[in-house]
């Protein structure tokens, strides 16, 4: 092989390696990233899919203490440590206290189980405080009347309430498109509990 082939040859490896390299790097979780970016789920859309009684799995991942003290509507409790994957033959969605868990077990998930699994954006900790006790804003305050309604209406259907506030920012998060966001940060906060009489 002469020496221009030969170069040429190199300097095509060496694109392609830089290449990898560069794709590796605008992907947090490298070249399988795309595998990694779960299906979320947000608490609207989860609260409605029960409200319409769509057939569904829907998964509490955390301890038995917990799921008796206050859980999701429909809520099958099967702690991280007894999940099993052969279980799955329906479409499920899954929610933990914190998102660790429910991230170990997207992680794990055989790649022909992601496409019916779903991941409760936010878990439990979400429902509670967006749609189960949310505050939603009034008056002037209100940016977006019919979402506004549709949180409202779905909170006193869960037997919920909401708080309000002077702030025309509260529904924003309401409106993230889950498709495109990374995990959230684990939210600590105190015990779920029912609230009311």
């Amino acid at each position: 092989m002469d020496s221009s082939k030969y170069r040429n040859l190199m300097l095509a490896r060496m694109a392609f390696v830089l290449a990898g390299l560069a794709l590796a790097i605008a992907s947090p979780d490298g070249l399988n990233g795309v595998n990694k970016q779960p299906n979320f789920i947000g608490v609207i859309e989860l609260a409605e899919k029960i409200k319409n009684r769509e057939e569904f799995l829907l998964v509490d991942l955390r301890d038995s203490i917990a799921f008796e003290a206050f859980h999701i509507p429909k809520a099958k409790n099967i702690p991280f440590d007894d999940f099993d994957y052969g279980s799955l033959n329906e479409s499920v969605v899954i929610y933990s206290g914190d998102d660790l868990h429910t991230r170990r077990i997207w992680d794990s998930l055989p790649t022909a189980l992601r496409g019916k699994t779903s991941i409760l954006y936010g878990g439990i900790r979400d429902w509670y405080d967006y749609l189960q006790y949310p505050t939603l804003p009034f008056g002037k305050y209100v940016s977006d009347k019919q979402l506004f309604k549709r949180v409202h209406d779905l909170c006193e259907y869960y037997g919920g309430y909401a708080d309000f506030a002077a702030d025309s920012t509260i529904l924003e998060y309401y409106k993230v498109d889950l498709t495109s966001v990374k995990w959230p940060k684990v939210k600590v906060g105190g015990k779920l509990v029912r609230k009311g009489c």
